[in-house]
């Protein structure tokens, strides 16, 4: 594997761990983020029993979700230079709808979300995608 590829490698890979970090935290977070907070305009424990728990439902799913999307990442970065062209579009497709997905109703939560990582990510990941494939016919 050329210097190019290893580089688009790792950003990807990159992208994959933060995924899988960020799921960690909505997985396993006993009340709702500050932002939510925020965004409420109250704390976890002032909101009604229900809806607390519907939050913390809700980022339950996100958390699992996002942890498949980092872990089917990595596989496909994995298998990136198999020769199989569909998995750069795959990565590309995926990561499109559910990073813009997240960029989408952050911003409509509030600028003072953490959008900009989303951002970053999605600007690596489209990094990594064109590294690796800069050296096709």
């Amino acid at each position: 594997m050329n210097a190019k590829n290893k580089t688009a490698s790792g950003l990807l890979y990159f992208v994959s761990f933060l995924c899988i970090i960020i799921s960690l935290v909505y997985l396993f977070t006993p009340v709702i983020l500050p932002y939510h907070v925020r965004f409420l305009g109250k704390t976890h424990n002032q909101l009604d029993q229900k809806t607390a728990q519907l939050l913390i439902y809700a980022l339950r799913i996100i958390g699992g979700a996002t942890l498949s999307i980092g872990i089917v990442l990595a596989i496909l970065v994995k298998q990136m230079f198999s020769g199989l062209k569909w998995i750069r579009w795959t990565i590309f497709i995926m990561m499109t709808i559910m990073l813009g997905t997240c960029v989408y109703v952050m911003l409509n939560v509030g600028l003072f979300t953490p959008w900009w990582i989303i951002v970053i990510a999605y600007f690596i990941t489209c990094t990594g995608l064109l590294l690796a494939g800069s050296d096709e016919k």
